[in-house]
């Protein structure tokens, strides 16, 4: 009986602590980070589909001062920093199911469907690849970041399934425990 129960407590605890997982806060450190588009403005679907693609299209740690993408006015330039990150499993961002927010932050986003996350924060519009993330939290001021998030935006929707927290798995074993157990009681 005491070997049921510490059965039973066990699942219940791989159950619970699989159903708890927490978000992790956007960092400019973090290997998913692409870069910089400054300004990051306008900050509407089409322009800041341009931001990624451009980064996309860069070399590793550079950056491109003086860039004027079309329709903006000739005295719109912008700067665009990549980061030495690579971006696997990159293609280029498209409007198709993108998304954007205005928010204030924090938020805490499941990404496990899409490939990017662009947050604009003051001017600066910030750039990740959240293809390899889940869940992702968009802070209301990102570190060493003077102003705070206007919006974030959401690029790229994939068909990837949300992956089980481990919850299903936990109640499994423990319906295997329970016939088991039934199994003993009945032999």
């Amino acid at each position: 009986m005491k070997k049921t129960l510490l059965a039973i407590a066990c699942g219940l605890v791989i159950a619970l602590t699989a159903a708890t997982a927490q978000a992790a806060p956007l960092t400019t450190t973090e290997a998913a980070f692409l870069g910089t588009a400054n300004p990051g403005s306008p900050a509407n679907l089409a322009d800041e589909i341009f931001y990624i693609n451009y980064l996309l299209g860069m070399t590793l740690n550079d950056t491109d001062t003086g860039i004027n993408p079309p329709p903006d006015p000739p005295n719109t330039l912008y700067t665009f920093v990549r980061s030495g990150n690579a971006c696997t499993g990159c293609a280029l961002a498209t409007a198709t199911g993108a998304t954007q927010v205005d928010t204030g932050g924090p938020v805490d986003l499941n990404v496990t469907n899409w490939t990017y996350l662009l947050a604009k924060y003051g001017n600066t519009a910030y750039i990740w690849n959240v293809s390899n993330l889940t869940t992702v939290t968009v802070t209301s001021n990102l570190a060493g970041v003077q102003n705070g998030l206007s919006h974030y935006a959401l690029f790229n929707p994939g068909t990837v399934t949300t992956p089980d927290g481990g919850a299903t798995l936990g109640l499994l074993g423990l319906g295997l425990m329970g016939l088991g157990y039934l199994r003993r009681r009945l032999a």
